[in-house]
């Protein structure tokens, strides 16, 4: 599988809506974000290509329930608090957003 990494997209949606397109083109089926979603509407892009999701919070992220429920609604998006470490396949990954 190929995985794809990014952090701190901040509510650019148009920008994420084009690395997620161009993501999804190159046949990534995971996208790991390492946090700074900012508001809940930022997950509209994955959502919409039906793209899955893990990630942590970073310290913009103020709607953590927010977040959390709006990852609920699409397959695959899962929301953690920073640091989560995953595991996927035979690697384990630790996701941090900020280590202080």
């Amino acid at each position: 599988m190929l995985i794809g990494l990014m952090s701190d997209t901040h509510d650019r949606v148009p920008a994420v809506a084009e690395l997620v397109r161009r993501m999804t083109d190159l046949g990534v089926g995971l996208v790991l974000h390492a946090g700074d979603f900012c508001s809940p509407f930022s997950l509209k892009p994955f959502q919409d290509a039906n793209l899955a999701l893990a990630g942590v919070f970073g310290h913009n992220d103020g709607d953590q329930q927010g977040l959390k429920a709006f990852a609920a609604q699409g397959m695959g998006h899962e929301l953690f608090e920073s640091p989560h470490s995953l595991t996927i396949g035979e690697h384990k990954i630790l996701l941090v957003h900020d280590i202080g």
